[in-house]
């Protein structure tokens, strides 16, 4: 509070101050006094009450100093009014706030009392990154009735979903066409999630056929392959069709791919 004397040439305060103004912060009620004397050295007192109200009882919980990423912590707020939650500017009893921002924040709660009185209490909220979790491979295709091993890595501990499996790898074999989904955790226990798709490819039917499958030696024969997108035979031709001039009874196979 600011006292201002008028009136006289010369002041003195009961604080000790000689100014005309004096800037007082009682912690109590206090009555302060001021004495002025004019040019002639005739001096009067004065008197002003000042009167100092509580600040209110500001207690602030909250349901956690250490988060992860993305998380919300609640501010349990009581002893005021009305209750501001800086940086977020929120206001309430109750005020939940999403962490976004990565390290520490310090944040303020602002309560007011009846009678306009401010306190302040403030809040450190540290926010942890979340895990960089990723799969490989991130997709993969495999023939029906074969597997492929799915590995996970960027955490501590894995879950995988669907298997249950808790293992930084699994080896699969699917029917069909899945999705493999996992969550990792680190060490400050934050999540985050991954996912891998394993394609499943039918196995062709391969069916080969001949004009005739007994020839006279010497004599030359057509074997054609049908069911696949590419051949090798055991002779080491890749054509899906071969000429062959067998000297002896031979058995050939052909091998397709989708």
């Amino acid at each position: 509070a600011t006292l201002t004397a008028v009136g006289a040439n010369t002041y003195s305060w009961s604080t000790g101050a000689i100014t005309a103004s004096e800037v007082v912060t009682p912690t109590v009620t206090t009555i302060y006094t001021v004495t002025g004397t004019d040019a002639i050295g005739c001096s009067s007192s004065d008197t002003v009450k000042i009167i100092a109200n509580i600040l209110p009882n500001l207690l602030t919980n909250v349901n956690t100093n250490t988060i992860c990423l993305g998380g919300i912590v609640v501010f349990s707020n009581s002893g005021a009014n009305t209750f501001t939650l800086s940086p977020s500017s929120l206001t309430g009893s109750v005020i939940s706030v999403p962490i976004n921002t990565l390290g520490v924040t310090i944040y303020t709660v602002s309560g007011t009392g009846p009678l306009g009185c401010l306190n302040t209490k403030t809040v450190s909220i540290t926010a942890n990154a979340l895990p960089n979790v990723s799969i490989t491979p991130t997709s993969a295709t495999i023939c029906s009735g074969q597997s492929v091993t799915l590995n996970a890595i960027g955490a501590n501990t894995y879950t995988w979903s669907g298997t249950g499996t808790i293992s930084n790898s699994i080896t699969v074999s699917p029917s069909s066409n899945t999705t493999y989904s996992l969550l990792g955790t680190d060490i400050n226990g934050c999540e985050n999630s991954a996912s891998s798709i394993v394609n499943v490819s039918n196995t062709p039917t391969i069916s080969v056929s001949s004009a005739s499958t007994n020839i006279c030696m010497g004599s030359t024969v057509a074997i054609g392959a049908n069911g696949a997108a590419s051949y090798t035979w055991d002779s080491g031709s890749n054509s899906a069709i071969i000429i062959l001039t067998p000297t002896a009874t031979m058995v050939y196979t052909v091998s397709g791919l989708t």
